[in-house]
């Protein structure tokens, strides 16, 4: 949401499940760190980088530590280091059995030892 801050954005998806304070700053903390974000946490998002925004968007996406992960293009706009690191927190929720499912176009994901299975679409068909 490009009108909100970042801790905003993130805190977000909290909101049905209605959390006590101490429960969401400790989540929030997490993802703020694991995304090193954590000096933007005030910034209006609208106001970040790309490669910022993505990493709250996948911040967000994490906060309720869901069973399944569904990332379409998630290193798009990622420069070589976040990539990279965004895969390190993809094979660590791998090992904690999540389900994660990646749609994309970067080469990066094809031989990853974290991938199960690829599934090729061309021209709307699997091939």
């Amino acid at each position: 949401v490009p009108t909100l801050s970042v801790e905003d954005n993130i805190l977000l998806p909290l909101v049905p499940t209605n959390p006590n304070e101490d429960e969401a700053k400790a989540k929030l903390d997490k993802v703020l760190g694991q995304f090193n974000i954590r000096d933007k946490q005030h910034t209006i998002v609208r106001n970040l980088s790309g490669g910022e925004q993505q990493r709250v968007a996948i911040a967000r996406a994490l906060i309720n530590n869901p069973k399944v992960i569904i990332a379409d293009e998630p290193t798009a706009n990622l420069d070589e280091k976040l990539s990279k690191d965004f895969i390190n927190i993809l094979q660590t929720l791998k090992k904690s059995n999540k389900t994660i499912i990646v749609a994309t176009h970067d080469p990066i994901f094809f031989d990853l030892d974290i991938v199960d299975r690829i599934i090729e679409i061309k021209a709307g068909k699997i091939i």
